[in-house]
């Protein structure tokens, strides 16, 4: 398959396209997701914390950023009550608390963005991260034996 220009621009307005299509639909769900996190979070029927899911994403520094040899990455997360989102980490900061649960879950709270905040691009990343990390909150706070 050939790439010229006009056909890599189609291929790239396509996949905003469909990037925005998929933020469109998802908007609404995980905003009375995010709303009932909160009420429930408020009312201290979950406990408050947060859930990490996978990475989504990462980038390299760019050159002159002073950060070159690092990365950051982006990670899916659950805060209550802030609800679902990400957590934007330094590789070296991640790195340095990945084995200490305590300071690894203090600092994804600080580091923490909420989903409404991402860019579309992020959203979409976390869209199919949003059931599993709401079970796992379910599981943990709700359905206790």
């Amino acid at each position: 398959m050939s790439w010229n220009l006009s056909r890599m621009t189609q291929f790239l307005q396509e996949i905003a396209l469909r990037i925005s299509h998929v933020c469109e639909h998802a908007e609404p769900v995980i905003a009375k997701a995010n709303r009932q996190i909160r009420n429930l979070g408020d009312s201290g029927l979950l406990n408050r914390s947060i859930l990490l899911g996978p990475v989504l994403h990462s980038v390299d520094y760019p050159i002159g950023s002073g950060r070159e040899g690092s990365s950051q990455a982006i990670m899916a997360a659950l805060d209550v009550p802030r609800g679902m989102g990400v957590v934007h980490w330094d590789v070296d900061d991640y790195l340095a608390v990945e084995h200490d649960p305590e300071q690894l879950h203090a600092d994804a709270k600080i580091y923490f963005q909420k989903y409404e905040d991402c860019e579309p691009a992020i959203q979409s990343l976390l869209l199919p991260h949003v059931t599993p990390l709401m079970s796992r909150l379910i599981e943990r706070d709700l359905m206790k034996t």
